[in-house]
């Protein structure tokens, strides 16, 4: 029992607490699916790398930090962890599901 606050603090500094939810059912299953379908066609895998390839010129033309990633998955260095969940909740507001990440967690 606690604040907000205290538990979100808990959750993002307490050791014990740090890697240690679960992957959902559902998330493992649409994991499988995913598999299956990105198995079954190269069109898809290519279609994402050159999209991953296109956000990435966006947003650095835009001045965004994006980091050094290789992959489709793209990171946007804000800086500072409140302004980081701020800006990961207005994304959502717009329909975009980009979670902010605090440290000790890495992308």
């Amino acid at each position: 029992a606690g604040s907000k606050d205290l538990i979100d603090w808990l959750k993002l500094r307490g050791r014990p607490f740090l890697f240690s939810t679960a992957m959902t059912p559902a998330d493992a299953g649409a994991v499988i699916a995913a598999i299956d379908i990105l198995s079954s066609s190269n069109e898809l895998v290519e279609r994402m790398w050159e999209n991953g390839k296109y956000f990435k010129k966006l947003l650095s033309d835009m001045g965004y930090d994006i980091g050094h990633s290789e992959t489709p998955i793209t990171p946007v260095i804000i800086g500072d962890e409140a302004k980081a969940m701020k800006f990961s909740d207005e994304l959502f507001k717009e329909g975009v599901f980009a979670q902010g990440i605090a440290y000790p967690t890495v992308p």
